[in-house]
């Protein structure tokens, strides 16, 4: 709008110029030139208020643009205040999320160093816990030693040491006992008897010295707990008897195991040892002697055709044949 008035008043004003050059061009009587002159007046009267109205439509068509200009500037203004203070709203926000992830930062780096610090201690509390349990296992192991090594020089089982090998026995002779029949304990100056229910002699039974072999009693196999190796008289009623050789050991903690002992037949040739192979008679150099029977095929229980001083070294809870 405002490009089509400013081009009407430059047609305007050429039309002006065009008249006042063709007044001075053109020779002309002063009565026409005044005529020529009057019209060219009126032409500029008109022109002139032409212009006016131009100017004025103009003025009105730039005051309306600019008051639509001031107010989209307003308008644009507000938008921009308001982007900044949403920019400001969004950079405090930025700040103070800064500020919580530095305090983050810092409290996580508080609780690394007390996670070392805790880690430190507890390897110093276990190193002082295996320790400690060091301490008490060898403290324990001496303890032990203090109570399974006795002095066995007295010649005597200790009462606890007889109740266990009475018990023993006393299940052991329910195996001969087929009837329904219990056990029975006699004890007298030398010896203790098992046997099962019934008259003495008739019955089976166990006699077993009360007296304790010193020579063949400690720790025969240097495995720092003691052993007493004993014989035991079997009979199983009548005049048949076996001798069976037991191992007690003196475990830890008083605790005691009683021990079958098989040895291995030292009889050569055509000879044998049958069920019964004869009761120790010696301990020398770390070995044991037994004084074996050796029968012939003919032989009778009570005369074997020789006897063999047979050696024996003692091992694993077990009797090994020396020769």
């Amino acid at each position: 709008m405002k490009v089509n008035s400013s081009k009407q008043i430059r047609q305007l004003v050429f039309l002006l110029l065009t008249s006042i050059c063709s007044s001075f061009v053109f020779s002309q009587s002063k009565k026409e030139q005044i005529e020529l002159l009057q019209q060219r007046f009126d032409s500029l009267q008109v022109v002139q208020n032409q212009l006016i109205v131009a100017g004025t439509k103009t003025q009105k068509e730039f005051d309306v643009y600019k008051t639509l200009s001031e107010k989209r500037l307003d308008s644009l203004n507000t938008l921009r205040a308001a982007e900044l203070k949403r920019n400001e709203s969004l950079s405090t926000q930025l700040n103070e999320a800064n500020a919580r992830n530095q305090k983050n930062d810092q409290e996580l780096l508080g609780l690394k160093r007390s996670l070392q610090e805790s880690e430190t201690a507890i390897i110093a509390l276990t190193h002082r816990v295996d320790l400690l349990l060091d301490s008490v296992t060898m403290y324990k192991k001496a303890l032990e030693k203090t109570v399974t090594v006795r002095d066995l020089s007295d010649g005597k089982f200790s009462q606890s040491e007889l109740n266990f090998i009475i018990e023993y026995f006393k299940k052991e002779i329910l195996n001969y006992s087929h009837d329904g029949l219990g056990a029975v304990m006699e004890i007298n100056d030398e010896e203790i008897i098992v046997h099962r229910e019934g008259e003495l002699g008739y019955v089976p039974a166990f006699h077993l010295e009360k007296k304790l072999p010193t020579w063949i009693a400690g720790d025969l196999d240097h495995d720092g707990t003691n052993e007493i190796i004993f014989d035991v008289f079997f009979t199983g009623g009548g005049t048949t008897y076996w001798i069976k050789i037991f191992c007690l050991k003196l475990n830890e903690n008083s605790r005691y195991s009683l021990i079958e002992m098989d040895a291995p037949c030292p009889c050569t040739n055509k000879l044998e040892c049958r069920e019964t192979i004869g009761p120790v008679v010696g301990f020398a150099n770390n070995l044991i002697t037994i004084d074996a029977n050796c029968f012939l095929a003919d032989d009778v229980m009570c005369c074997p055709s020789s006897n063999v001083k047979a050696k024996y070294k003692f091992l694993n809870n077990k009797l090994i044949l020396m020769n």
